[in-house]
């Protein structure tokens, strides 16, 4: 008998697509988009939708994401954050989860001269997860699950099992295009990138699914003469639209 542990949480915060800055894929935590942060001074970005400030970002003076907050979804529930921490050379060290004072989960970054090629998290539902490249651009995520595996005696031992795959493609410009998202050797997801003419991604198509023919959502970002996000527009299939606007804060 094999008893999975699937830790959802950090699939839909950290690790779709990727982990954090990462991301090739993410226009907020790219190299080039922590430049622009660190240009501009920027201490706090808010995320706004509908009236309500949605999630919180906080950034240290270099540009680099310290917490990331998620406000109570509703009066029964709590805030939910996220806490960064970074090595010496500016290499993230640390993700810290928590979803309460009592429930908290780590993930550990590991690296050879400079390359992240490992992380690992640290909780009941532990995972390993190694980075492959090609030509320095990040081509797989494999994910690798710990799980208990009873013997016909019923002695209990932990074995390490691939169930998740992240694949990244990339147009001449080494720009990323496609990022493919399989769990247990299924495509799970599928997103296309478009880019503006300074390099910036201006739209994310999100696909599910084997056939890839319906289009979950499409996400479409706008900047404005600095280089800072000023909006994201969101469009499932339902034609039903969400407006996220960004705010900002700057060091004194």
């Amino acid at each position: 008998m094999k008893t999975y542990f699937i830790l959802l949480v950090l699939i839909l915060l950290i690790g779709v697509p990727g982990f954090g800055q990462y991301a090739p894929g993410s226009p907020t935590y790219s190299e080039d988009y922590t430049k622009v942060l660190s240009k501009q001074k920027i201490k706090t970005v808010y995320w706004i939708a509908e009236g309500d400030t949605t999630k919180t970002s906080h950034y240290n003076e270099n540009g680099q994401l310290n917490k990331t907050i998620f406000p109570p979804a509703d009066e029964w529930s709590e805030s939910e954050w996220l806490q960064y921490a970074y090595n010496e050379d500016g290499t993230l060290h640390k993700i810290t989860y928590y979803m309460d004072e009592f429930d908290v989960v780590e993930q550990l970054f590991e690296y050879d001269n400079g390359i992240l090629v490992s992380s690992s998290v640290l909780s009941a539902e532990a995972r390993k997860y190694d980075y492959k490249y090609e030509d320095n651009l990040l081509k797989e995520i494999i994910g690798n699950a710990f799980f208990f595996e009873e013997s016909e005696t019923g002695e209990d031992s932990i074995v390490m099992e691939q169930i998740e795959l992240e694949t990244y493609n990339y147009d001449p410009k080494n720009r990323l295009y496609e990022y493919k998202f399989y769990m247990y050797d299924e495509l799970y997801s599928m997103m296309i990138y478009e880019y503006d003419n300074k390099d910036r991604i201006i739209m994310e198509a999100s696909y599910w699914g084997e056939d890839n023919e319906a289009t979950v959502s499409t996400v479409n970002f706008t900047y404005d003469k600095k280089g800072l996000l000023m909006q994201h527009k969101s469009i499932n299939t339902d034609e039903e639209e969400l407006i996220t606007n960004y705010a900002y804060e700057k060091w004194k």
